[in-house]
């Protein structure tokens, strides 16, 4: 698909999945949602590594969900996260434009306390994922103690 053509697809659909969160009642119909939403999302890392600000919500909303009760909402949450660790590495250690900091930083910041939280799936998260940040902190000399204590 062209990725203009992925780019207003992928804005109507979530779109509408927004529209539905709004709509729905019950706890049960709107974690069927967030999941749907966190699994799309997922599916598109091109239209994630170009467009920062979307990156980072969607990154910031999957640890809100990481805090979720609701059966299943933490596994996704979690899921897609690494799926996106995954596919879009660089964009965690590179510093963004009007940012203090490359995002890494701001994560272990942030979200330390999910980290003890979700330990089992984080845990999982950093075995995929400490090669490749480990290598792309070096190559962006990251050697903050942030991202030891995270690597």
């Amino acid at each position: 698909m062209r990725e203009d053509d992925e780019k207003k697809f992928l804005v109507h659909v979530i779109k509408d999945l927004l529209g539905l969160v709004e709509i729905v009642r019950g706890k049960d119909n709107k974690a069927v949602i967030a999941s749907n939403i966190m699994y799309v999302v997922g599916q598109y890392p091109r239209f994630l590594r170009a467009h920062w600000k979307f990156l980072k919500t969607v990154v910031n909303k999957l640890f809100e969900f990481m805090h979720e009760t609701h059966p299943g909402v933490q596994d996704m949450a979690c899921e897609t996260f690494l799926k996106i660790c995954q596919r879009c590495k660089h964009q965690f250690v590179k510093h963004q434009p009007q940012e203090n900091s490359p995002f890494i930083e701001q994560l272990v910041c942030t979200h330390t306390h999910t980290h003890t939280h979700t330990h089992t799936h984080i845990h999982t998260h950093n075995q995929h994922t400490r090669p490749s940040i480990e290598q792309l902190a070096k190559k962006q000399n990251l050697k903050s103690q942030l991202c030891s204590d995270f690597i």
